[in-house]
């Protein structure tokens, strides 16, 4: 059966190919970047992505919470863990430049820029940010096909808060329920960082976003379907 791709945020399948063989989308205008050929490498999946990945660190007071970004627009929308940013986004007063992101491919020059909150769910573990300075950014899309059990995948996160990093893995399981959670576990041995990291297929595409893994387990971590964020960011987009 045929697979059609369609817009990581309004779904829309009506699609422009840019001269650089990206696609813009021909209902809300966003583009993003075309996917790997098939079976790419790990190697070639972290390439192709990096630059489109943010290293986030949330301060407050003298507290750090380090975690992990992806570019979803060339907008400046940015998806991650809301875990990882509503801590300190539960004020009455409006909070502003509340966190700093650092891109993995300015890295070197460590030009840091603020981010602020857009949207969260904090019973899905979601939130979408926004920066002025990841406008224009080659955004990431969402997968529009079901991952099956056995899956390769890979992981990019901000492990420990000491920069981006790739582990590789499998789908272990399409479905768990943790809670009232219906959650992707995978094998990739994500730790404390990776919060927020997207979860690749080996077209270069999101599959799921980290969101916990098991205490005692390394390989039993856990992922927010692409589902439920596709329903996530449809929701934000009608906000």
């Amino acid at each position: 059966m045929k697979s059609f791709l369609s817009c990581p945020i309004c779904g829309s399948i009506h699609l422009r190919v840019r001269a650089d063989g990206n696609y813009t989308c021909g209902s809300c205008g966003v583009s993003f970047v075309k996917k790997l050929p098939d079976g790419g490498t790990t190697e070639e999946v972290y390439q192709n992505s990096v630059g489109s990945i943010l290293e986030i660190k949330v301060i407050s007071n003298d507290e750090e919470i380090y975690g992990t970004g992806v570019v979803i627009s060339n907008d400046g929308l940015i998806l991650t863990n809301a875990h990882v940013v509503m801590p300190f986004s539960d004020s009455s007063q409006p909070i502003k430049n509340f966190c700093d992101a650092v891109l993995a491919s300015r890295k070197e020059n460590r030009e840091d820029f603020p981010i602020r909150p857009i949207c969260s769910d904090r019973a899905l573990d979601l939130a979408l940010l926004y920066s002025e300075n990841a406008e224009g950014i080659r955004p990431l899309a969402l997968s529009e096909r079901e991952v099956s059990n056995g899956q390769s995948i890979c992981v990019i996160g901000n492990s420990k808060g000491e920069g981006l990093c790739v582990v590789d893995g499998i789908v272990s399981d399409t479905v768990r329920v943790i809670g009232r959670r219906k959650l992707m576990m995978i094998s990739a041995p994500v730790t404390t960082g990776y919060s927020g990291g997207p979860v690749l297929d080996r077209d270069g595409r999101i599959v799921g976003l980290v969101t916990g893994g098991h205490e005692g387990a390394a390989a039993m971590n856990y992922a927010v379907p692409a589902s439920v964020i596709r329903d996530f960011l449809a929701t934000a987009k009608t906000k």
